[in-house]
């Protein structure tokens, strides 16, 4: 829950199973805001509106009247309560920052505990994105309109229709805005908001009286219309097939997966450790909170009541680093769990270097533990010398740290940066040592991370790019393709050829470029992470990625993931393409585990 500081206007809870309304009074939009809390007992169906929302700064204030008490709310909560009230009659809301003591950290706990009960048993969701800025309301219009125009093409089968007569330019001008109305809305970005879709009926059935309701000043649409923007399906209407763009915002995303997700585990009663691990991987990174102890304890709220064990129920009295190492305890008792050890930042004070704090991407999906995919590996926590002992196979040493990849700064083109960041590294390295071009190892390279770690519909096109028409021959193929692909665009050029460079951009920037003594290249996924000269990159068993370890006395420090030009000892990045390109990496990987020898080592 997040924090706010200020006094209690609310009397306590007498039963365990009440919880406290805001009766928000009638008056008019500029009327001072008067309110009342009312004690309820929590029943399925009960009479209120549970209202979701982002606090923004907790140090920016305004009066509200709470039982003829004044009691400050944060600016975008004020805003919410005048567009949400009602001129001639009351509305019954279910507010955090009002409905909780939050500065009673016994009834904290008890009701976050709750969280779960509250969001399902409101009659309504609404989810409120704020007002209209920084756009204007005539934009804001714009992009509702467009959400409502979509949805209904898309449930009346007239997709293409719909494309045409709009054309193509202005198609391509309102996803601009839509994009940029979803990156301005700080909703998006709120860890607790996965639970408090999730776990409402039926999210994605289009039905008025239960799907919630998104709001942003005056503008109202359901939120189903925006479920189906994570399937954009925009084509030149000419062509014969459909296909998928990048979703306009991946947080739009991983809300609606988590959802998904949420009821797909409960139908097939999936074990704990597996729900944990999987919905902290797609959250992890992405989502913020004003107590960072919530990035794990608003997710509680997906599991069902009484499945969590007590030690890892919310209790707001111990600090993040014991909750992050009671959890990966927790988790790593089931030694398949062991991927978890890439969520680690490699910036956490305070924390083993094995236990993920949960604040950097890693691959971009979970892949769930069936019995199949058990490799059986070694897998024991030393809570005591809070170390992790696991069986690993050494494939390499680190030879020479290459670069930090820079940010894009004076290019011409994302392109022309990737160009010149290829070249750079080209230039580090003493080529003639190399059984491949530098060049095209890099290029593979730089492909191969952004499609394991984004969401990439289109990988056909990153293939297209990469190979040209006699692969990355030249420092300047990329931009070549570039000009060549944009000089008669259509939208689907335009879009997925802008989206596939910003995303190779932003899932390398900032990450180490290393060189190894058996002439592969690699990248570290932690961004700002450096190894140093006589690191081993090894497989740990069970795991799906390469790793970084750097000995330390008789243990070794986990450095961060890595992914390498050479995949495990026997195959070349370059002869694996980038479909499937997980699946091919965890293939060589078994192999290295199969024919050993296989080392035990201490993480510390």
């Amino acid at each position: 829950m997040e924090q706010f500081v200020g006094f209690a206007p609310q009397l306590p809870l007498q039963e365990a199973n009440h919880i406290r309304v805001v009766i928000l009074l009638p008056g008019a939009f500029d009327d001072p805001i008067k309110c009342a809390l009312e004690h309820v007992e929590l029943l399925p169906n009960s009479d209120y509106e549970a209202v979701s929302y982002s606090w923004g700064d907790a140090t920016v204030t305004k009066p509200i009247l709470v039982n003829d008490r004044i009691y400050p709310v944060t600016t975008n909560l004020f805003t919410a309560l005048q567009y949400l009230r009602n001129e001639n009659m009351a509305r019954r809301l279910w507010i955090d920052s009002i409905c909780i003591n939050q500065t009673d950290l016994d009834e904290r706990n008890r009701e976050v505990r709750k969280m779960r009960e509250i969001y399902c048993s409101a009659s309504q969701l609404l989810i409120w994105l704020g007002d209209y800025s920084p756009m204007t309301e005539e934009d804001v219009s714009l992009v509702f309109y467009f959400v409502e125009a979509l949805f209904l093409a898309g449930q009346e089968e007239r997709k293409a229709e719909y494309v045409t007569n709009l054309g193509i330019e202005a198609m391509w001008r309102l996803r601009g805005k839509l994009k940029r109305f979803l990156e301005s809305r700080s909703w998006l970005f709120r860890v607790w908001i996965l639970q408090e879709v999730a776990v409402r009926p039926v999210p994605h059935d289009y039905a008025p009286e239960i799907t919630p309701l998104v709001i942003c000043g005056v503008y109202e649409l359901p939120w189903f219309h925006f479920t189906l923007l994570s399937l954009y399906w925009d084509r030149d209407p000419r062509a014969k097939f459909r296909l998928d763009l990048h979703p306009p915002e991946d947080n739009l995303w991983r809300i609606i997966a988590v959802s998904e997700l949420h009821g797909d585990m409960l139908e097939r009663d999936r074990p704990l450790a597996d729900q944990i691990a999987c919905y902290l991987s797609f959250t992890a990174g992405s989502f913020q909170a004003t107590d960072e102890r919530d990035r794990i304890y608003s997710l509680t709220g997906l599991f069902r009541s009484g499945q969590i064990p007590a030690q890892l129920l919310p209790d707001y009295r111990k600090p993040m680093s014991q909750i992050l190492f009671e959890y990966a305890i927790y988790l790593l008792k089931d030694p398949d769990l062991i991927d978890i050890i890439q969520f680690n930042s490699g910036t956490s004070i305070g924390l083993p270097s094995w236990v993920p704090d949960w604040q950097h991407h890693a691959p971009k999906s979970w892949k769930m533990v069936e019995e199949k995919d058990r490799f059986g590996g070694h897998c024991r926590v030393d809570e005591e010398r809070r170390c992790l002992e696991v069986e690993t196979f050494t494939f390499a040493h680190v030879l020479k740290v290459v670069l930090q990849v820079p940010k894009y700064q004076h290019h011409s083109s994302v392109s022309a940066w990737l160009d010149d960041v290829i070249k750079n590294t080209a230039n580090s390295i003493d080529v003639a040592t190399q059984d491949h071009p530098v060049e095209q190892d890099m290029a593979n390279l730089c492909f191969q991370f952004n499609v394991r770690r984004n969401f990439v519909q289109d990988v056909n096109l990153h293939e297209t790019v990469l190979k040209g028409e006699h692969g990355y021959s030249s420092l300047r193929s990329f931009r070549a393709v570039d000009t060549r692909l944009h000089s008669s665009p259509t939208l689907v050029d335009l879009v997925s050829l802008d989206d596939m460079w910003h995303e190779i951009m932003e899932s390398t920037t900032d990450r180490y470029i290393f060189y190894c003594a058996d002439g592969s290249l690699g990248i570290v996924a932690q961004k700002c992470v450096s190894p140093i000269e006589g690191d081993i990159i090894c497989s740990i068993k069970g795991a799906s990625s390469e790793f970084i370890l750097r000995p330390h006395g008789d243990r070794y420090v986990l450095i961060g993931y890595c992914q390498r030009t050479r995949i495990g000892h026997r195959f070349h990045a370059s002869n694996l393409g980038l479909s499937k390109i997980s699946d091919k990496i965890l293939q060589s990987l078994k192999d290295s585990w199969d024919e050993g020898p296989l080392v035990r080592m201490l993480i510390c």
